[in-house]
């Protein structure tokens, strides 16, 4: 990575590597956690530039019956030290849960429970404390250790988004994410009952059998797919219109898909499943969750941004265990640069079968870009000749929103509607045109793709479709 892209300081790198010695010296020497806490602190402020009066150091609690001291308490930032991490864990969650449980608002907090060396994140959640992920600080990986970090703390520099780093700031093991999941999980019980949720919950539920071949009734998986589906327009939103002006009602367009058909945006989004807190005593709590992830968004530069950045937030939400029974996974960037490079494609329609996120929609219109083509006159090309398809509702969701970032430099300058080309449809279910001689692929009820079927018999139809 060039060092122009690299989200933190000069200073960072070495403090990193001074600060892993350090602590690996004192866990060999079995020191103290006091003298642990000492270096940590020394090593935030020579690497993020935190001050040490900003950490209020063995902080004190009273609240009811629980008294204690936190050892580090920083923002809605709790860290507990520990000599011994393994034999310490269960006297450290229990202080955790007392800690939670004398703040005013528990569910704002998130706690680190560290050696100095190896960190477990915690939240509180339903009256206990419960562990979301673990990380080790390693010197020699100093851009995985500040994403580590920075998530928790939130003080980074504008950064350059990638897959990579949006999986760890906004991804299963994030808290970010399971506290969204667990917001949105108090509100979803709170309005169940209403008619209209109902409805939505069952059409999803309707949708998905189609796809998996069953019903699931998985409460859990549809709000990850209203918690992917949310965040993927936040972030077309923050990219595209990086000035619009956040209010509640900009929220609820962002939702119901107002905000985007009045930014001639005609069909990114409708009150589709996950709207479904609209309309309801929920609703102003769920614009507060949209509102937050807007504030998470603030630490990414997206006018650097160059990559397909939902696919691999899409593969962890979706459904792992299901995508693969049934054989769902995703192309990598670099292997869709590849194909596309070895068809040499520059021009003409692009018809992506099984597009998923839309790495090779995003691919190609790179390609596009590096081939002469720019400015409306690019969007005008791509919206008429990059076709996706997918089976997956959230998958076709994903995809236009990533053909919209890969567009979005040039969509200022064009003046008309956009409508994208990214359907719902499984391709599976084509038919055979005796007198054209291809294969027919249905994408609307009045558009088909045709396949030539030269193309099908060079290679198995499987492989082709694969390879997509």
């Amino acid at each position: 990575m060039d060092k122009e892209v690299l989200p933190y300081s000069k200073d960072f790198v070495p403090a990193l590597e001074s600060y892993c010695a350090q602590i690996r010296e004192a866990i060999a020497n079995n020191q103290h956690h006091d003298q642990r806490r000492h270096l940590f602190v020394n090593f935030l402020r020579a690497g993020f530039g935190i001050e040490a009066q900003e950490i209020e150091l063995e902080h004190k609690i009273k609240a009811n019956e629980v008294r204690g001291r936190i050892d580090a308490f920083f923002r809605h930032l709790i860290i507990e030290f520990k000599s011994d991490l393994e034999s310490e864990r269960a006297a450290a969650q229990s202080e955790l849960k007392k800690y939670f449980e004398a703040q005013a608002h528990p569910l704002d907090y998130v706690a680190l429970v560290t050696d100095g060396l190896q960190f477990e994140v915690y939240l509180y959640a339903a009256g206990d404390v419960k562990q979301i992920s673990a990380f080790e600080l390693e010197a020699d990986a100093p851009l995985l250790a500040f994403r580590h970090l920075d998530q928790i703390l939130f003080t980074g520099k504008r950064l350059v988004p990638s897959s990579g780093d949006i999986v760890i700031r906004f991804g299963q093991n994030s808290a970010v994410f399971n506290a969204s999941l667990r917001l949105l999980g108090e509100l979803f019980d709170s309005v169940k009952e209403e008619t209209l949720v109902k409805t939505k919950l069952r059409e999803w539920n309707s949708l998905l059998a189609k796809v998996y071949g069953s019903a699931l009734g998985d409460k859990t998986l549809f709000l990850k797919h209203t918690y992917l589906t949310i965040v993927s327009r936040a972030i077309v939103t923050a990219a595209l219109f990086p000035t619009s002006k956040q209010t509640l009602k900009q929220y609820r367009g962002i939702v119901d898909g107002d905000f985007f058909k009045n930014q001639s945006l005609k069909n990114l989004a409708e009150p589709d499943f996950f709207s479904w807190a609209l309309d309801t005593p929920a609703e102003r709590a769920f614009l507060g969750f949209v509102q937050d992830l807007f504030t998470r968004l603030g630490v990414y530069n997206f006018a650097k941004l160059d990559e397909d950045i939902l696919k691999e937030l899409y593969q962890e939400l979706v459904d792992p265990e299901s995508r693969h029974d049934l054989g769902e996974y995703y192309t990598p960037d670099w292997l869709a640069e590849l194909t596309l490079e070895s068809i040499d494609y520059k021009k003409g329609k692009l018809l992506d079968p099984a597009c998923g996120s839309g790495s090779f929609l995003f691919a190609a219109v790179q390609r596009l870009r590096a081939n002469d083509h720019s400015g409306a006159e690019l969007v005008s090309y791509a919206l008429d000749k990059i076709i996706g398809i997918d089976v997956h509702p959230v998958a076709v969701l994903m995809a236009k929103a990533n053909l919209l970032l890969s567009l979005r430099n040039e969509i200022k300058q064009f003046s008309s509607d956009i409508t994208l080309r990214v359907y719902m449809a499984d391709s599976l279910l084509t038919e055979y045109d005796s007198k054209k001689n291809t294969l027919n692929v249905p994408v609307t009820s009045k558009e088909v793709f045709h396949i030539p079927l030269e193309t099908v018999q060079k290679r198995k139809l499987d492989d082709l479709l694969t390879s997509a």
